[in-house]
């Protein structure tokens, strides 16, 4: 179920970034000039985080032109990246331009008018320009966010003369296992995306679980192994695959950004779910005393209206004998008085603490569990601990097999 969770989310951040790419993102805009406008706004509390202006508009092929920075120039130094090069030095010098149709563009670009254009688009706070065979938008800096419709209707006007400069070349585009490179590269950077948001969310799903990895040091250092392990050979690939493409710039920076970060994350969940999955030996069952006994207390309360409504939540680490069964309506009282937020929400976690049973190991092995078990036990009572060696020799418990022996 944990596994299913986190490959869902994978796909669904994924496939939502992918479609981004292609501007799905784009709906019709209300504009006096333009009928064919598009926009896209991104807006949190009253503040736009991101804004793309676009219009519905025929192009001969597609490509992207972004602001040429260091990476760029040393990527292309080293032979990794292709260059499109212009007649004009200060475009060089200050423009990237990523296509799948290299001598397309490199003909287009000896117009003056797309010179032009393309020098008074991005002297405007413009991050990148996008053109597909049918729309064309760019992607505006924070500074543009929140400028009037006219202002954006003068960067339309400037994208209306991009497409009728456009000229074919004499190559064909250039393509990977009979697919543009273009496509490739987008699902690369959503993937990367997708990795990324998987390794920020991904322990949640666990939450729902009552399997636990025991010696936490183990799993990590086996993880970051496996993680780099991964991250080299999907490094390898994408030098294989996009070298001397002017895609390669833009793929291998979302690695070092995303993707690198992503892959060791999601490897560790990966590694745990294999571990636990694949694990067909039979459990080892441990006869240890309970040495400590403790609970905690979260108070929660839910604040403001709409988008600004939040959740602030307080946990109270308890004595043992506020704990127990009888006591804890009075210490709900108790903390009624100090803590204002348990008037709304308060609940108890309850945890328990086992002798060690690994070799060369001093420290009690904690877990959390339900209020019945909480109470059926005490200090120095003995447990059954069923536990698992793993398929990579790292031990796990479940939970809900931990049982008082008989």
């Amino acid at each position: 179920m944990v596994l299913i969770l986190q490959i869902a989310l994978l796909m669904s951040v994924a496939f939502f970034r992918w479609r981004q790419f292609l501007g799905s993102g784009l709906k019709p805009s209300a504009s006096k000039k333009f009928p064919n406008a598009l926009e896209y706004i991104s807006k949190s509390k009253d503040q736009t985080y991101s804004r793309w202006i676009g219009l519905r508009q025929e192009a001969r092929f597609p490509f992207v032109v972004r602001r040429e920075r260091w990476y760029h120039r040393f990527l292309k130094f080293i032979g990794v990246a292709h260059e499109i090069s212009v007649q004009d030095d200060t475009i060089n010098r200050k423009l990237y331009f990523i296509t799948d149709y290299p001598s397309h563009l490199e003909e287009s670009l000896k117009s003056d008018s797309m010179q032009a254009a393309l020098k008074r688009l991005f002297d405007l706070p413009v991050k990148g320009l996008f053109v597909s065979t049918h729309k064309t938008w760019c992607v505006m800096r924070g500074s543009a966010h929140d400028m009037d419709a006219d202002y954006y209707d003068q960067i339309r006007t400037l994208m209306t003369r991009i497409p009728e400069a456009l000229k074919d070349g004499a190559e064909s585009s250039v393509q990977r296992l009979g697919v543009n490179t273009g496509y490739w590269a987008f699902l690369a950077l959503a993937l990367h995306m997708g990795l990324l948001l998987t390794a920020m969310f991904g322990a949640l799903p666990t939450l729902l679980d009552h399997m636990e990895i025991v010696s936490h040091v183990e799993w990590y250092a086996t993880a970051v192994f496996f993680g780099l392990m991964l991250s080299g050979i999907w490094l390898a690939v994408l030098l294989w695959f996009f070298q001397g493409t002017s895609w390669a710039g833009w793929v291998l920076v979302d690695f070092l950004v995303a993707g690198l970060f992503g892959i060791m994350i999601t490897s560790g969940y990966a590694l745990r779910e294999a571990n636990i999955l694949l694990d067909t030996a039979a459990p080892v069952v441990h006869v240890k005393p309970v040495v400590d006994r403790s609970c905690s207390l979260t108070c929660s309360k839910s604040e403001g209206y709409g988008k600004r409504r939040r959740t602030r939540s307080t946990t109270h680490t308890l004595a043992e004998a506020m704990c127990e069964a009888g006591a804890r309506q009075a210490t709900i009282n108790q903390y009624l008085r100090i803590d204002y937020k348990c008037h709304h929400s308060a609940s108890f976690s309850y945890h328990l603490a086992m002798e060690a049973w690994r070799a060369g190991s001093t420290k009690p092995y904690r877990f959390s569990t339900s209020s019945k078990l909480f109470d059926a036990v005490r200090r120095g009572t003995l447990m059954h601990i069923p536990s698992h060696p793993g398929r990579f020799g790292i031990e796990w418990v479940d939970i809900d097999s931990i049982q008082p022996a008989q």
